[in-house]
């Protein structure tokens, strides 16, 4: 492959979180550029043991062979130490802290991009991913990237072919993580409307959600998923409108072709919340404890981020429908398959 000035003369890159997307991207730079030292910043420190002594993330990618040059670190300040590059790979919920955790030891020259999805509170404001980051770091005010599309971790680590929006305002910025990405099954295609971006892939992820439910509930079938689908994704362009999104960005690969990957996989952990949900409807006929019903008569948005925190795996839709619907509420948006979900 191809090598340009950027990474002949870069020694280091940082992935903040050592989930199973987070895990398969610092898989690909490594492999891509194996001059290159790719750290990984980790919360569990079995993580850390396992990939610098087994080059493997048994936690959340099992059976997949990491490349030599992938270190794991659990001392996140050591982690980004003289790095030429940042990429956050943390949940949503705590992408503005880890930020703050970390400014103070990153150079203003760094390159800073971003796998998370989700939008972030802070104090009573409600940002996108990238305006978080800018607000937590304010010297990357117009150079955060987002590194967003339809790709589930399990594929891109077996080389299965994929599309990803590299998106930032800043040119620079673009080219230098689409150097890191681009290879033979992963395509990279160059976007400035990051708010676009930012929008599409957070807002499928609810919608996948009511994908899973009714794809197990009975005579649901492939008719009403496409009109789910549908919908849904009027939704979605009717509030990325809103924050500033450009349409076009919603009918392409981070908005509708995340829509769909997301809500039709069986890779999908959003869709695999939905049908638990589905599952739980049919045979108890509730999906709601005691506690739950509390917390529904006091704050009904919040019982799906409730629910999700039982589960062992990560369900950002389930986080990202309390400020969808806020928002929806601020910009007097109807969107009944977003407040269907509780």
């Amino acid at each position: 492959m191809q090598q340009t000035t950027h990474s002949n003369i870069m020694k280091a890159i940082t992935v903040i979180g050592a989930g199973s997307w987070g895990t398969a991207v610092a898989n690909v730079i490594a492999h891509n550029h194996p001059e290159i030292v790719v750290r990984m910043w980790a919360y569990e420190k079995d993580v850390v043991r396992y990939i610098n002594t087994q080059h493997m993330n048994t936690v959340y990618l099992p059976d997949v062979e990491l490349a030599d040059n992938i270190v794991a670190y659990s001392d996140i300040k050591e982690s980004v130490k003289g790095t030429d590059a940042v990429i956050i790979a943390t949940p949503s919920k705590v992408v503005y802290e880890t930020c703050i955790r970390i400014r103070r030891y990153i150079d203003s020259k760094v390159y800073f991009g971003y796998l998370s999805k989700g939008f972030c509170r802070v104090g009573s404001g409600i940002y996108t991913m990238s305006q978080a980051i800018e607000l937590a770091i304010p010297f990357l005010m117009d150079k955060v990237c987002a590194i967003y599309g339809p790709s589930h971790a399990e594929e891109v680590c077996r080389e299965y072919h994929t599309a990803l929006h590299v998106a930032s305002k800043s040119k620079a910025s673009i080219n230098f993580f689409m150097n890191l990405l681009l290879n033979e099954y992963l395509e990279c295609i160059p976007s400035e409307d990051i708010i676009g971006v930012d929008c599409g892939s957070t807002l499928k992820n609810p919608a996948a959600i009511a994908a899973g439910i009714i794809s197990n509930l009975p005579q649901c079938g492939d008719n009403l998923s496409g009109a789910l689908i549908a919908q849904a994704h009027q939704e979605m362009i009717q509030l990325g409108r809103c924050l500033g999104a450009q349409e076009q960005t919603i009918m392409g690969i981070a908005g509708l072709g995340d829509l769909v990957a997301t809500a039709l996989s069986q890779h999908s952990r959003n869709r695999r919340f939905g049908r638990e949900i589905a599952e739980q409807i049919t045979q108890k006929g509730t999906t709601i404890g005691f506690f739950d019903k509390l917390l529904l008569r006091v704050k009904p948005e919040n019982v799906l981020e409730s629910m999700s925190k039982r589960m062992h795996y990560l369900v950002e839709g389930a986080y990202a429908i309390e400020p969808i619907l806020e928002l929806a509420d601020k910009y007097k948006l109807t969107m009944p398959v977003y407040r269907s979900l509780y």
